[in-house]
């Protein structure tokens, strides 16, 4: 289903006469947020994997296809097109200043940066290294090769070479531009990625993820939702959890309070399940970081990959 999902997203997207690239890519950023709750831990690392094989595969058709293509279409391009070079410079320097306007205004929107406060000052080179970091790559290729050969009239489609070879060498020009002056302009911002923020992120999101886990398992204890046994052994485990997560927080910030518990044998079934519950009530709390603006994307996908492992091992066993 996963595999069929983008294709069956493309096809209803033409039968609809709209862009089904474009379609295909707001049906993955959708998919994407909602991913964690639509599937469990061991279905989402299985997927992960056929995902990184097949974008590896289709990445590589498309610029193979693009490549073979290439010399052909600039060779039949008709000789008032041959000015090819010129437009996709004008393209290209088109697409930068757009990006960073976009980028600039959007940052802006929220409220104007103080140039004498320092935080202000940081968030402006951030402004700047992500409106410089607009490379483009197979998605330009893939809705150029999209166009159809022949207009629905089915006279040849007006200008489809041309457009093939501009969304080519535009990609390559940003590839080859932005991508070989990336890491300069970082340096030159002075925005690198500080370990001890991912650190306390990463620690902040688990204890979160764990005082979710460990509120849902008082709650069921008090409702008696399941047997003693279970709700101690899996409290003991989350509270150890929660006090190494809040154990990092002490030596980097803030911590919380801290709890124990014990427990005693429990039949597997009702521990996999119950645990599969606490991991649900985690990756939900995770998500709720997210929207509010506490942790990143990255650290979520991190943790959340964490407890993906955690609930296929417990399938496992």
């Amino acid at each position: 289903i996963a595999v069929i999902t983008p294709y069956a997203i493309f096809v209803a997207a033409e039968v609809a006469h709209t862009l089904g690239v474009t379609a295909v890519v707001f049906g993955g950023l959708y998919l994407g947020r909602r991913r964690y709750q639509m599937l469990r831990g061991p279905s989402r690392l299985r997927i992960s994997h056929i995902y990184d094989v097949l974008v590896f595969l289709l990445e590589s058709a498309v610029f193979a296809i693009i490549g073979l293509e290439l010399p052909g279409l600039v060779r039949d391009l008709p000789s008032n097109e041959h000015n090819f070079a010129l437009v996709s410079l004008a393209v290209t320097a088109a697409l930068l200043a757009t990006r960073i306007v976009w980028v600039a205004g959007a940052a802006f929107l929220p409220g104007v940066l103080d140039p004498t406060d320092e935080r202000s000052r940081r968030r402006s080179r951030v402004i700047a290294v992500t409106a410089w970091a607009g490379t483009r790559g197979v998605v330009p290729l893939a809705a150029a090769l999209s166009i159809p050969v022949t207009s629905h009239s089915g006279a040849p489609f007006p200008h489809r070479d041309l457009l093939l070879v501009l969304a080519s060498t535009c990609t390559a020009l940003t590839l080859v531009v932005q991508g070989l002056t990336l890491r300069p302009v970082v340096r030159r911002a002075g925005v690198a990625d500080d370990p001890r923020v991912r650190t306390y992120e990463e620690a902040l999101a688990r204890r979160a993820a764990m005082a979710a886990a460990v509120a849902r398992l008082d709650a069921m204890e008090d409702l008696e939702a399941a047997s003693p046994a279970a709700i101690g052994w899996l409290g003991r485990e989350f509270r150890d959890r929660l006090e190494r997560a809040e154990s990092v927080l002490r030596a980097l910030g803030p911590a919380g309070p801290d709890n124990d518990s014990s427990a005693t044998t429990t039949t597997r079934e009702e521990m996999r399940s119950l645990r599969r519950e606490l991991i649900a009530v985690e990756s939900a709390r995770l998500h709720d970081l997210v929207q509010a603006g506490e942790i990143s994307e990255s650290v979520r996908r991190k943790v959340q990959r964490m407890l993906d492992l955690e609930e296929s091992r417990s399938s496992d066993d």
